[in-house]
């Protein structure tokens, strides 16, 4: 995909599998119909007027039924800076592929900024420093756990929009908040999330081991368990190169849970990619995708809300999620 700036518009020439698109006509500035008519030819895609076009999903078999016809012309396509194209606007047949293959999605515009709002300063608030699960420096807060219990917590995880992003996994299990300030500015290696917090301890094979956080009981499930649960990380800031994003290793959510050898080999292996997005907007990924973060190069917040969910009757009998 070629990407020429021209004052507010940005002209998309699009070159995917080997194949040129057709060209998409529609007035300059709809962003809504131009996404819906990219979606018709298989691509998914948004835009953020501060890092530019991003191609978020493209269904192989539906570009290729375009492709015949699409060589035989031109490819430019014409979207007005400022425009955002949500990419669960274009069903979920991409978004799902794409989750599948790379374990992990971007997804602009999940919380109004109202929320967001709502979000910072009742995750902000420093309060009782001695107060468990939460840490902070001064009167900065830089992390808490044992979130669901705030109710503008349990608001966001029973969101409808939030919800539509998780398939069947509707149950909040865990939720964590995240900041990076001066002073608690950390470097995070490449991991998996591989701890669920339940309601005690209940030996049973392949689960271990066990480990109390915050006097909250925790685990290392089997993968199977792993597999069938999504995270929701949603931005509470702009969040850009230089605030410390995620990084992900797309694809390595596949290979189970992994050792330090397979890890080692899969990031010799797989260039990783930067999640980044506006204030609302979420990342959601498997547990078993290994990611990573760096210090912020900049003072400003990087404040980001984790939210685990997982499908109904997940857990085996006798054990309950801590909530």
């Amino acid at each position: 995909m070629q990407v020429i700036g021209r004052g507010d518009v940005y002209h998309i020439n699009f070159k995917i599998l080997g194949q040129r698109l057709a060209p998409v006509r529609g007035p300059v500035g709809d962003s809504k119909l131009l996404g819906n008519t990219l979606c018709d030819l298989g691509i998914g895609i948004h835009h953020q007027p501060k890092w530019g076009v991003r191609v978020v999903g493209i269904d192989r078999a539906v570009v290729a039924r375009h492709a015949t016809t699409a060589n035989q012309s031109g490819s430019s396509q014409i979207l007005q800076h400022g425009g955002i194209i949500p990419p669960f606007a274009c069903g979920e047949g991409i978004l799902t592929r794409m989750f599948e293959d790379d374990g992990y999605k971007l997804i602009p515009e999940v919380l109004a900024l109202p929320m967001v709002e709502r979000l910072r300063a009742a995750l902000g608030s420093a309060g009782d420093g001695s107060a468990a699960g939460r840490s902070q420096r001064g009167e900065s807060v830089y992390a808490q756990r044992n979130i669901l219990t705030l109710a503008e917590v349990q608001a966001v995880a029973a969101d409808p929009r939030v919800l539509a992003l998780t398939g069947g996994a509707t149950i909040a299990t865990r939720a964590l908040f995240f900041d990076k300030v001066p002073g608690a500015n950390w470097h995070v290696g490449w991991h998996q999330d591989r701890a669920i917090a339940v309601a005690k301890r209940e030996e049973l094979p392949g689960w271990g081991p066990w480990t109390v956080k915050a006097g909250v009981v925790h685990v290392l499930p089997p993968a199977a368990i792993l597999e069938k649960m999504i995270t929701v990380r949603l931005h509470l800031d702009d969040c850009d190169e230089n605030n410390g994003p995620l990084r992900v290793l797309p694809g390595s959510h596949r290979h189970g849970i992994l050792s330090a050898e397979q890890l080692a080999a899969l990031r010799r292996e797989r260039p990783e990619a930067l999640c980044t997005g506006l204030a609302g907007s979420a990342v959601v990924l498997s547990p078993l995708l290994l990611h990573a973060s760096s210090p912020a190069q900049s003072p400003l917040h990087r404040r980001v809300l984790h939210i685990e969910f997982a499908p109904e009757n997940l857990l085996p009998e006798g054990l309950a999620w801590a909530i």
